[in-house]
């Protein structure tokens, strides 16, 4: 949650950008939300694996495909209102 409000807060206070840069901006910030839950959710699941006695984990199949599903719902949803270039307010309460 902490990234999502960084995000916001570094997008909010940068109110005299337009254009390309504006743009540039939503990009890094979208690139870099996802990017860090991918990155988290790698990491965590590798670090789990490492520290495990016996070198493997094993994992029910429900939580992890529930997770996977809900987190692949959640990336195509963000895809499918950025991808017209703007963010309308039902695409915003959508998402939230």
């Amino acid at each position: 949650a902490t990234d999502v409000f960084t995000q916001v807060a570094a997008l909010a206070s940068n109110t005299e950008m337009s254009g390309a840069d504006l743009q540039s901006h939503i990009d890094l910030a979208l690139g870099a939300v996802l990017g860090a839950g991918i990155f988290i959710c790698t990491t965590v699941l590798a670090a789990v694996v490492i520290a495990s006695p016996a070198g493997e984990v094993h994992m029910e199949r429900g939580p992890f495909l529930r997770d996977t599903i809900f987190y692949l719902v959640c990336v195509l949803g963000v895809f499918i209102c950025v991808i017209d270039g703007s963010i309308h307010l039902w695409e915003a309460s959508c998402l939230s």
